[in-house]
């Protein structure tokens, strides 16, 4: 996947994440992006629910739990390594 499409999903990710507090669970923005970004790179798929609202956590469950999603490597389970490459919050 091209840097600049993952760059691009990290900021949108980040803007769900920390655009509006209803979307995070506790913790500065910076650790929440970390987090999501270790969570990505161990694999660590169940931890990455609990990062958003209810609604949006359980859209990843669904994600996480189908079997299709993994075995074609659609969306998340695609990424092989993430990196914060800039850091600019989105007004």
């Amino acid at each position: 996947m091209p840097k600049q499409i993952i760059t691009f999903l990290l900021l949108l990710c980040m803007n769900m994440l920390t655009g509006n507090s209803a979307y995070s669970n506790e913790g500065t923005t910076e650790n929440i992006v970390t987090t999501y970004i270790n969570l990505i790179n161990d694999k660590q798929w169940s931890g990455i629910p609990d990062l958003w609202v209810k609604n949006q956590s359980d859209t990843f469950i669904d994600f996480f739990n189908g079997k299709q999603n993994k075995e074609r490597r659609i969306g998340l389970f695609n990424i092989q390594k993430a990196h914060l490459i800039a850091w600019k919050q989105i007004p």
